[in-house]
């Protein structure tokens, strides 16, 4: 994903995180699932609830300032409570990085999504 595709998307997702939640939908990064895997759990630190996980790059490029889009869903599975995690590492074809990142909301259950992403390509160009 380019990088102004990349921040054009991120803004749009900010203007909608400020319109509130209600209607809210998925805006993830349409087909982010052939590139990456993720596994989360909801988690307590310090006392605070956190969402905090793993993204697996199954890409075949370096990928780069990865946005995860965290969404707190009720009951019926209605999104109720947005956040954006950030993974700023370098994460190499195979490879896999941390996340942490507060849980929004008392949610009961959440749901985990790349928002976004740059691939590395040789040379070290960003893409």
């Amino acid at each position: 994903m380019s990088g102004h595709r990349g921040r054009a998307m991120a803004a749009l997702v900010g203007v909608l995180l400020l319109a509130g939640t209600a209607g809210a939908q998925n805006f993830a990064a349409v087909g982010w699932e052939k590139f990456f895997a993720l596994d989360w759990e909801a988690a307590a630190h310090r006392g605070r609830p956190v969402v905090r996980g793993h993204v697996v790059n199954e890409y075949g490029a370096p990928a780069t300032r990865i946005q995860l889009l965290v969404e707190g869903l009720d009951g019926a599975g209605a999104v109720v409570a947005t956040t954006i995690a950030h993974v700023w590492s370098e994460v190499q074809p195979g490879g896999r990085a941390y996340f942490e990142v507060a849980a929004p909301g008392q949610a009961g259950t959440y749901r985990v999504s790349v928002l976004s992403w740059e691939r590395i390509e040789a040379g070290g160009d960003h893409q």
